[in-house]
């Protein structure tokens, strides 16, 4: 599971109404250099929860994370760095 928190309204899990995160989701080898990670899906967060099941073939693989914040005006963040996890 990965959680998105907001510091200034701590116990809320929902983002304002037309704002949300965008999350791109990468499943690749280890280590990867940042520009080979293959981003590969993006979903839309509005909520604190997120939760992606992964194919048994994935096991031992990393699963990579990006993120930016969205706007009601379509601005977005900066990028966050990247956080990889080792899928079990």
């Amino acid at each position: 599971k990965l959680r998105i928190t907001d510091s200034a309204h701590k116990g809320n899990r929902a983002l304002p109404n037309g704002q949300h995160i965008d999350l791109m989701v990468g499943i690749g080898p280890a280590d990867l250099a940042e520009d080979k990670i293959p981003f590969s899906k993006t979903e839309f967060l509005s909520d604190a929860f997120y939760e992606l099941d992964f194919k048994a073939e994935d096991k031992g693989k990393a699963v990579y994370y990006q993120a930016c914040y969205e706007n009601s005006s379509h601005e977005k963040s900066p990028l966050s760095p990247v956080v990889s996890v080792i899928i079990m």
